[in-house]
């Protein structure tokens, strides 16, 4: 009934008395949906009309058996018209798959709207917490002719039509591998439920030449840099692939070598569920003698750069809900990807953010632009240079919408960039093009001309920018006081501040607001002590606190006249007006009046 009388503002009485429950007139209704809305529910509203004073769902509770019996009969109705489709233009009783695609149709809308929903309320909570904060806007948001290059989490939501229902809330790992061995998959499976049921996609790129070892098996010849040199590194998998290269059954044969879980078990059937893919990007600088003295030229790699920007330009389209991009070795540790896949598999979506997986800094912007200027940054925005917020070792989480928040040529462009600067080391470094072993050599033929001035100064420059990268701020908080992070500690304390502030807003009774000031109060304490040596956007969530607790504490003090100064935790004013009323208390009463011995208690508990 209420619903009804919103849709219909021409309604002259409370309780209409026509043919339709809310609208005399059908012309009156704002829409046709809300006519027939109307039509549908005049029976229930006819038996409002006799108790006027059920007016909503709560005081209604005698109309339910009537509205069971509504949607049974609605639900009948349905199932009926399904049943008419499932017959072909000459009558004969459809086949199973076609069953199977009628349901599947008729439940994709509703399906969409709901999942888009639950992005749409991730992307919602973030913006509460950073509009109008330095978190806003992005360090690189606009190129030199003065356009926007950056889109919000709100526009690209909205330009994210395409993406599958079935995929929201899907993980997916992109590996920079180079003799690594793949016991942390299965680890990494053991430890989370949560885990096991969200990550669906592991794709691996090949960046050192695999060699046949001469005591049987496969081994990378892998030399970090020009400044160390390892031993061969044998491989603990099959190597099937034509030119040495892995395979996605290579590499889950591996997997499941490393895994202890029973046959048959959860953490099992996730392995073998898991969509593994290989793609060979062998760059001369990885895993062969190229430099002096059998050393590998690092000038020559692009490092983990080259894999995570090939696979973002090639899988643009097809990128999963949130994606972890690290190293063989996983530099970060397991704690941020369980914590993320755990909370995705609770709430069904995954974090809609960007966020560093290590905990060691890298600020490596290039003094004169570089390839961000060849990207079209500013120069000035180019080589400015954030204070945190860079992760080193090039390992991060980003989500499908952090990541579409720039246009795929941008990722594309910056590839190219990246990868034309490897194959052009000899040129820029004024070094001898190396020769390869068979059958190696067709991993350093190059058919372009190396672009003059250089646009970049290898792969691990971009260590320093990969959060401006995805349209992150200048500043860029650390992971526990990231209140964008659904799971970290300072989302932690904004809910409970928001839930406080609430009662705060709605409350009127003295002891709910009192409760509530002290539940803010314990917020800020523990704030305080769990970000006491942080600065710039980490102290965000602090300054928010103390901002509502001023409010909370200016509200107690309405509903309670009584209040001192000392329950309100107005500390400083208090010592300002004991400094002023204790002399002449004493001078007054003396020294061993009990009003001024307890004005001197107030003020060492003020102290």
């Amino acid at each position: 009934q209420k619903a009804c009388r919103a849709a219909c503002p021409a309604m002259r009485t409370r309780f209409s008395s026509g043919p339709a429950c809310c609208c005399p007139y059908p012309g009156t209704c704002a829409s046709t949906a809300a006519r027939d809305l109307c039509q549908l529910d005049q029976t229930r509203c006819y038996l409002i009309q006799n108790r006027p004073h059920a007016t909503d769902a709560a005081t209604a509770w005698w109309a339910l058996p009537l509205i069971l019996v509504e949607a049974r009969g609605a639900a009948q109705t349905a199932v009926a018209v399904a049943r008419g489709r499932l017959l072909d233009h000459k009558g004969r009783r459809a086949t199973f798959g076609f069953v199977l695609n009628e349901l599947e149709e008729s439940q994709r809308p509703l399906l969409r709207r709901r999942l888009d929903a639950k992005r749409r309320q991730e992307v919602e909570r973030m913006d509460r917490t950073v509009n109008g904060t330095d978190l806003e806007a992005p360090c690189w948001g606009m190129d030199v002719r003065g356009r926007k290059s950056c889109l919000s989490y709100d526009e690209a939501l909205d330009a994210d039509a395409a993406f599958p229902p079935a995929d929201v809330g899907s993980v997916a790992f992109v590996v920079a591998w180079c003799g690594d061995g793949f016991d942390w998959v299965a680890d990494l499976m053991t430890r989370s439920p949560g885990t096991q049921k969200v990550w669906k996609r592991l794709t691996l790129y090949q960046k050192c030449a695999v060699y046949n070892a001469s005591a049987g098996g496969h081994e990378v010849r892998y030399t970090h840099d020009q400044s160390d040199t390892h031993a061969p590194q044998a491989l603990d998998c099959d190597v099937t692939g034509p030119n040495t290269t892995l395979t996605s059954t290579d590499v889950r044969r591996a997997i499941l070598k490393h895994s202890r879980a029973a046959a048959n078990s959860s953490v099992d059937r996730a392995l073998r569920a898991l969509d593994v893919r290989v793609v060979p990007l062998i760059e001369p600088g990885r895993g062969y003698p190229t430099g002096p003295r059998g050393r590998a030229n690092m000038a020559y790699s692009t490092d983990e750069a080259g894999a995570y920007l090939h696979y973002i330009a090639r899988s643009y389209d097809n990128l999963a809900d949130g994606t972890f991009f690290v190293h063989g070795h996983v530099h970060g540790g397991y704690e941020a990807a369980v914590r993320t896949m755990d909370w995705t598999a609770a709430s069904g979506v995954a974090p809609q953010t960007y966020f560093g997986t290590t905990r060691r800094e890298a600020t490596r912007v290039p003094l004169s632009g570089g390839m961000p200027s060849a990207l079209g940054v500013p120069v000035k925005d180019a080589t400015r240079k954030p204070r945190g917020g860079n992760y080193q070792n090039g390992e991060f989480y980003a989500s499908r919408l952090s990541i579409r928040r720039r246009p795929r040529s941008w990722f594309v462009q910056a590839f190219e960039i990246v990868d034309q600067d490897a194959r052009c080391a000899d040129v820029y470094n004024k070094i001898p093009l190396p020769r390869l072993p068979a059958p190696h050599e067709q991993w350093n033929k190059r058919s372009f001309t190396c672009p003059y001035p250089r646009k970049y100064g290898g792969g691990g420059a971009i260590e320093g920018y990969w959060n401006v990268f995805m349209c992150e701020p200048c500043q860029t908080p650390r992971r526990d006081p990231d209140v964008r992070i659904p799971w970290s500690k300072a989302a932690g304390l904004e809910k409970g501040r928001v839930a406080a502030g609430e009662v705060i807003r709605t409350a009127a009774s003295l002891s709910a607001v009192r409760q509530a000031v002290t539940s803010l109060e314990q917020l800020l304490s523990k704030a305080q002590r769990d970000f006491r040596l942080l600065q710039g956007p980490d102290v965000l969530e602090v300054a928010r606190l103390q901002e509502d607790l001023e409010v909370a504490r200016g509200r107690l003090a309405a509903l309670d006249p009584n209040a001192t100064l000392q329950d309100l935790k107005s500390f400083k004013d208090a010592k300002a007006l004991l400094r002023k009323t204790m002399p002449a208390a004493r001078r007054v009463l003396g020294e061993n009046h009990d009003i001024p011995l307890e004005m001197r208690s107030m003020y060492a508990q003020a102290l």
